[in-house]
C-alpha cells in the first residue's frame, strides 16, 4: 500500500540522516583533534579490528584481509573510522547478497604504506571520485553523496597522505589510503 511505501521511505531517510550525523560528528572530532604524532601508530591492529567488526556485523559478506604483522604509519585513532567507513561503503553500496571486500595493508618502499579496500560492487561515480581527488570542483550539482569519503580523504591528508581510486580485479572499486610510514 501507499502507506507502507511512505513509511519505508521515511525509515530510509531517517537512516540516511542518522548516518550523516555520525559522519559529521566524526569530522568535527577530526578537525578539532591535535595533529597526528609523527612517530605514528601501528595500523595493522586498527585494520584488523575493523575487519573483525564487519565480519561479525555482516556475515553474508566475504571479507578477506591480507595484513603484515606490523606496519607503523603516521596517523591517529581517526584512521579506524576511515577504514570502517570504506568497508561499510563496500558492503552497503553493493546490491549482491554476498558482497566481496578485500582489505590489504602493504609497505610501498621505505617511506610510504597503503591501506587498500577492494570490492566487487558498482563503481563509485566518476564525478564523485573527481571531486574527492581535486580533479573537479564541488558545485551545487556535483558534490558527492555523503560525508564518508570526505572523512577518509581528510584523515589521509591530515596525516600527510592521500586518497586514490582505482578499479579492482573483480570490476569494482579499489580505494587506497596512502600514508607516510612512521
Amino acid at each position: 500500500t501507499a502507506a507502507v511505501g511512505a513509511a519505508a521511505a521515511v525509515e530510509r531517510a531517517a537512516g540516511n540522516l542518522e548516518q550523516l550525523t555520525r559522519e559529521a560528528d566524526e569530522i568535527d572530532a577530526l578537525l578539532s583533534a591535535p595533529e597526528p604524532d609523527a612517530d605514528g601508530i601501528d595500523c595493522v591492529p586498527v585494520v584488523y579490528d575493523a575487519v573483525t567488526e564487519f565480519r561479525q556485523a555482516s556475515p553474508g559478506a566475504e571479507i578477506a584481509a591480507d595484513l603484515p604483522d606490523r606496519l607503523v604509519v603516521r596517523g591517529d585513532t581517526h584512521l579506524g573510522s576511515a577504514v570502517r567507513g570504506l568497508i561499510d561503503n563496500a558492503i552497503v553500496h553493493n546490491p549482491s547478497e554476498s558482497p566481496y571486500v578485500g582489505v590489504t595493508v602493504t609497505g610501498l618502499g621505505p617511506r610510504w604504506a597503503a591501506i587498500r579496500v577492494a570490492d566487487d560492487g558498482p563503481r563509485i561515480a566518476e564525478t564523485e571520485r573527481a571531486v574527492l581527488t581535486g580533479d573537479a570542483e564541488s558545485t551545487r550539482t556535483r558534490h558527492g553523496s555523503g560525508l564518508g569519503l570526505w572523512l577518509v580523504k581528510w584523515v589521509a591528508e591530515r596525516s600527510g597522505g592521500e586518497l586514490s581510486f582505482g578499479e579492482s580485479d573483480r570490476g569494482g572499486n579499489v580505494v587506497q589510503i596512502r600514508l607516510p610510514r612512521g
